[in-house]
Order: C-alpha cells, then structure tokens, then sequence
C-alpha cells in the first residue's frame, strides 16, 4: 500500500514553503477522501484546481473529481493542475 501526502506551499511549489495538511491511503476509498479534503480546500481558499484565474470554485471542483474519480492522471499530471498544493504518494514502509 501507498500513503498520499498533500501539503500546501506557495504558488512555485517551493520546498521551503511545504506545510503539511493530510495524509491518507491510496486505496479506492483513500483517493475519494483526499478529492474530498482538496475539494474543501478549493472551497475554504487553500488550493485552487486547474483555474487559469477564470474559473470558479465549483467548475474546478468538477475538474478535480473527473481527474482523480474518473481519469488516470498520474500524481504529477493532479500536482500540474493543483494550485498552492502538492501531492506526493509513497510507500507505507517508508514510514518504518
């Protein structure tokens, strides 16, 4: 099993400006949740979706659930469209 790692940062994606904010499983029900905690982040004013400063929260929304409910982006394509945000999965035993 793999662990997702969201962390929020400054619009570069600067390591220096990594905070983290969830962590959770890659399981099936694990990548519904983590579209649902960045789902509220884009909500809250945390992390935008694919916006091109144009759209609104519930369009990006929408982008962010076909992407990760419905597509096969892989994390680095998500993290390309995620705004003040970046996901990174990894091995549970790295944890060990």
């Amino acid at each position: 099993m793999k662990l997702f790692l969201l962390y929020t940062c400054d619009s570069w994606k600067s390591r220096n400006s990594f905070a983290p904010y969830y962590i959770g499983a890659s399981s099936k029900a694990g990548i519904k949740r983590i579209a649902k905690i960045i789902a509220k982040g884009i909500k809250g004013g945390t992390f935008a979706y694919n916006s091109d400063g144009e759209r609104n929260t519930d369009e990006q929304i929408a982008f962010l659930e076909d992407d990760m409910l419905h597509g096969t982006l892989s994390v680095s394509e998500i993290n390309n469209r995620l705004e003040y945000g970046y996901l990174i999965l990894v091995p549970c035993d790295s944890f060990l």
